[in-house]
């Protein structure tokens, strides 16, 4: 029965026989997928939502910012006052 395989390769004499090894497993039957090749994958999704969170949060922080000045723009308009200290709003 084929099994999924991976494959994890430090150095020196493992890399040496690390294609030898990964040579007989295809030929067995059995998927074999390298470590490296996995844990590429894996930094590429992390860096991918990394950027994604950055993204969100300049947007929040832009509209939070947006926000503030609107209701500063709001509150000066309310404040502003007729002759006799009669306050608009």
């Amino acid at each position: 029965m084929p099994a999924r395989v991976v494959l994890g390769v430090g150095a020196g004499i493992s890399a040496y026989k690390a294609g030898e090894l990964l040579r007989l497993l295809t030929e067995a039957g059995h998927r074999v997928t390298r470590l490296e090749q996995e844990l590429a994958a894996l930094q590429e999704a992390r860096a991918s939502a990394s950027d994604h969170s950055k993204t969100a949060q300049a947007s929040v922080a832009a509209a939070l910012s947006s926000a503030a000045e609107r209701i500063e723009d709001i509150t000066k308009k309310l404040n502003q006052t007729i002759g006799s200290s009669v306050a608009l709003g």
